[in-house]
């Protein structure tokens, strides 16, 4: 993915599916401080969508670096 070009925005979007292995694959890729983050919800919703928003967020960044 390249970086947007001056005066660009790239806008992205994501709708959470409840698939279990779809969350596992992202918090894989969470740092130990946001899995602590993660783990402070009461409720398990909040919960996933911390995980999900947070994980989506690394795997779209990443692609600009292209690092997985």
């Amino acid at each position: 993915m390249a970086m947007p070009a001056i005066g660009e925005v790239h806008i992205w979007t994501a709708r959470r599916t409840p698939q279990g292995a779809d969350f596992a694959a992202f918090q894989d890729v969470l740092s130990p401080s946001e899995k602590t983050a993660a783990n402070r919800f009461v409720q398990e919703r909040h919960r996933l969508s911390y995980v999900f928003s947070h994980g989506v967020l690394r795997n779209i960044l990443s692609s600009y670096v292209e690092r997985a």
